[in-house]
C-alpha cells in the first residue's frame, strides 16, 4: 500500500497526483484537516482520481496527549472539514467502507485510552510497515542539505524494503516525492503492485 501523509505542500502534492495519475495508482492519503480546508481543489481531484483522503485529525496533535472526549473531537472536527472540501456524501462512504485513521507520529498505537475513544468514533487505525521519516530524513539536516541525495536515500530505501503486503508511509514533501515516478516503476520491476490500503487489507 502506498499511503502519504499530511500535505503540508501544494507542490508535493501535485507532482503525487500527476505521477499516480499516469501511472494508474489509487493510493490512501492521511490529511491534516487544516491542509484539507488549505488546498481543496488539489483534494477534490485526489478524489476524482479514485484516491482514498482518511482521518489524520484535523490539527496533526498527538492523540495520547488528549483525553477520549477531545480524541473525538479532533476526529469529528476533520470530518467537517472533509464534508466542506469533498462533500459528505464522501465522508460517509468513507466513514461505511475504509473508516482509515493515522495516529499524529503514531502516538497512541499503545494506549488503550486512545485505541478505545478512536473505536467508538468508528475508525480502524492504520500503521506502516516501513517509514521513510525515521529511516532517512531525520538522520539529514532538511534545511541545508541539497534535496536531490536524500531523496535518492528515500528512493533506495522504499524499493529495498517494499514486500508483499507493506504499508509504506511517505509524506507530502520533496524528499519523498522528487524521485516517485521512479519509486513506482522500481517496485512495478520488483514485482510488486503499488495500491491503496483497502487492496491490501481486503
Amino acid at each position: 500500500a502506498l499511503t502519504f501523509d499530511d500535505g503540508f505542500s501544494a507542490q508535493a502534492i501535485q507532482t503525487t497526483l500527476e505521477i499516480l495519475r499516469a501511472n494508474n495508482i489509487q493510493g490512501t492519503f492521511f490529511v491534516v484537516g487544516t491542509q484539507l480546508e488549505a488546498y481543496p481543489d488539489l483534494w477534490q481531484q485526489a478524489v476524482a482520481d479514485g484516491h482514498q483522503i482518511c482521518n489524520h485529525t484535523y490539527t496533526h496533535t498527538y492523540l495520547s496527549s488528549l483525553s477520549g472526549e477531545e480524541i473525538k473531537k479532533e476526529l469529528a472536527r476533520w470530518e467537517t472539514a472533509a464534508g466542506g472540501v469533498l462533500g459528505e456524501e464522501y465522508v460517509e462512504r468513507m466513514k461505511q467502507e475504509f473508516a482509515y485513521v493515522r495516529f499524529p507520529g503514531g502516538a497512541g498505537h499503545n494506549n488503550e485510552e486512545v485505541l478505545k475513544a478512536v473505536a467508538e468514533a468508528g475508525y480502524r487505525p492504520i500503521a506502516w510497515s516501513q517509514d521513510t521519516y525515521s529511516a532517512v530524513l531525520k538522520s539529514h539536516d532538511l534545511k541545508n542539505e541539497a534535496v536531490a541525495p536524500i531523496a535518492d536515500e528515500v528512493r533506495q530505501y522504499t524499493v529495498n524494503t517494499a514486500q508483499n503486503g507493506a504499508i509504506i508511509l511517505l509524506h507530502f514533501n520533496s524528499w519523498d516525492t522528487l524521485y516517485l515516478e521512479q519509486i513506482v516503476e522500481d517496485l512495478t520491476k520488483k514485482g510488486l503492485t503499488p495500491t491503496s490500503v483497502s487492496k491490501v487489507l481486503d
